[in-house]
């Protein structure tokens, strides 16, 4: 069987997460001052209840932060945030999310209007293109159609926001207090809004996500409101209770900028992360950078983690020229850096991780033992450098979208026929190097030796084929 490899996405995936996680880089390829040009954070949102191509939402965030920022398109409450087919924003949320299976907490929102005030979420909504969307990890942008341009940019507790509205345009930035009880206080003096939001399943009845947002610009008007019937209060500047949050209006055509942070502990600690993550940026460019059928693959589904190995599996079955045609058959056919990025859902790195291992030529099939399955490499070359320097180089000489075949192998000089690679093997550096071929080898890694272990070696029973 033949297939192309999409050998850009491959690099571009590759290249990005390895480096990111691994400290490891393709050989041939200088590693680059900033990475997250290999990122697409719309990659796998083009997903729904009935077929899911990632169920990931555009995530805003540095590496393990206490929030994530990401744009809206779903109702509030909803576990689909981003769906690439919408085609309107009603907010840009702090977000906790991490699969859209189970719900967010500690939830709200913040949505510039243009024109005449609207409040609720789905009046205040406002249409937009991809055409003019940027998401990358460390910024995210959109020009609405409405002319208004929202430009987003994460901390550790926190983000800065900027929204550019028309010229002569009345401009007002509304904070919806989501789903649970919130409370606000609105301090015109210096330029405020502070609260706490408690929304989210299980939470203690004493928890709450204290918050402050501290605007560049005077305000014009402001007022408070609540999302359940949608009543407002102009010129109140305190409240309390289900959905409570607030608006304020700006001078007509303004620029403004918002710098959010937010705390667990108390607001006092809320205003104490503001100052320590946000308070030296003057800019905003200053800020911290159903399971679907697969086509021609009969009932092997991706998209369902629990298979994922699956296909390594056939190196236990002594027919491992198998395995090396369906993990490169996987790789070139079921992801891609698009909005279709993955054939199921990713949940918190799994689908990329096997990609990532995959692409390597090997994966940790029980990750109890020390035995990485191998496959079949998508690179002629990879290096990976370790944390003590050493480096473990693969080199698959002829590789190719067709060449997906190990003909023979060597490690370091001396022949291999084995289809695992043991942990000690990598981690001590060397040089696997593979001849690689358009046709299987039949008579490599079939003997009982070759073969990665298995509880039926333990227990005197012979593996097929013996």
């Amino acid at each position: 069987m033949k297939f192309r490899t999409n050998v850009g996405l491959g690099k571009r995936i590759f290249h990005l997460v390895l480096a990111l996680l691994s400290g490891c880089y393709v050989q041939g390829y200088a590693r680059p001052k900033d990475l997250t040009q290999y990122v697409n954070t719309l990659q796998g949102t083009n997903s729904s209840l009935k077929l899911t191509r990632g169920n990931t939402y555009p995530t805003t965030a540095l590496p393990f932060a206490m929030h994530t920022w990401t744009p809206q398109t779903g109702r509030n409450g909803d576990g689909w945030k981003y769906q690439y087919a919408k085609d309107s924003i009603r907010g840009f949320q702090q977000a906790h999310q991490c699969s859209s299976w189970t719900n967010d907490y500690a939830v709200f929102s913040l949505m510039p209007v243009g024109g005449t005030l609207e409040l609720d979420q789905y009046k205040r909504a406002a249409r937009f293109s991809h055409a003019n969307e940027t998401g990358k990890p460390h910024y995210y942008k959109v020009k609405l159609d409405n002319q208004i341009v929202v430009e987003l940019s994460p901390s550790e507790r926190g983000a800065q926001l900027r929204f550019v509205f028309p010229k002569n345009q009345a401009a007002y930035v509304v904070l919806d207090g989501y789903t649970g009880m919130s409370g606000v206080e609105v301090d015109v003096k210096n330029r405020q809004i502070t609260g706490y939001v408690h929304n989210g399943r299980g939470l203690q009845k004493n928890f709450k996500n204290y918050f402050i947002i501290q605007f560049d610009q005077h305000f014009k008007a402001q007022g408070i409101w609540e999302n359940r019937k949608n009543e407002r209060w102009k010129d109140r500047l305190a409240g309390e209770g289900e959905g409570f949050g607030a608006y304020i209006e700006f001078k007509a055509g303004a620029t403004v900028q918002a710098k959010v942070a937010s705390s667990y502990i108390s607001p006092a600690q809320a205003a104490l992360n503001l100052e320590r993550e946000l308070g030296s940026h003057k800019n905003l460019e200053d800020t911290e950078m159903t399971e679907m059928e697969m086509a021609d693959m009969g009932q092997y589904a991706h998209g369902n983690q629990p298979i994922q190995h699956m296909v390594y599996l056939y190196n236990w079955a002594g027919q491992p020229w198998k395995a090396q045609q369906h993990a490169r058959e996987v790789m070139a056919r079921l992801y891609s850096g698009t909005e279709d990025g993955y054939p199921g859902d990713e949940d918190q790195g799994q689908t990329s991780s096997w990609y990532v291992l995959s692409a390597l030529g090997f994966y940790n099939v029980c990750p109890g033992t020390d035995e990485y399955v191998m496959g079949s490499p998508a690179f002629p070359k990879i290096t990976l450098t370790l944390e003590d320097g050493k480096k473990f180089v693969i080199e698959a000489r002829g590789n190719s979208g067709q060449n997906v075949y190990i003909q023979s192998a060597t490690l370091n000089g001396k022949a291999f026929s084995r289809t695992f690679l043991r942990y000690g093997e990598i981690v001590n550096g060397g040089t696997l190097k593979l001849e690689m071929g358009d046709s299987p080898n039949t008579a490599r890694g079939t003997a009982a030796a070759d073969r990665p272990s298995s509880l039926s070696q333990f227990r005197g029973l012979k593996p097929p084929g013996n």
